[in-house]
């Protein structure tokens, strides 16, 4: 299953959502690269982008954060539509 194409993050969670993806993992290796080129063209450098921050953002909710020195990824859990209920994250 490759990545689909989306024009917004909202496009692009429905899309993992009809596909039956549970997990997104946002990564430092391209989500911070600005010459990845891949990320570009799937337009992964602006629908991502919020996955950045380790935190939980709506629709995905944050599971934690593995790394080492060269890097780490941030994972996430992608809510169903129908249990979306507006994930806040602690303290906000």
């Amino acid at each position: 299953m490759g990545f689909p194409r989306a024009n917004s993050p909202e496009e692009l969670a429905e899309n993992f959502a009809s596909r039956g993806v549970t997990y997104v993992v946002w990564a430092t290796r391209e989500g911070m690269s600005k010459d990845h080129t891949g990320y570009q063209q799937l337009n992964l450098d602006k629908n991502l982008a919020a996955l950045q921050t380790p935190k939980n953002v709506d629709p995905y909710e944050f599971i934690g954060q593995v790394g080492s020195q060269r890097g780490y990824v941030n994972i996430f859990r992608l809510r169903s539509p129908q249990n979306n209920t507006g994930l806040q994250t602690p303290g906000g």
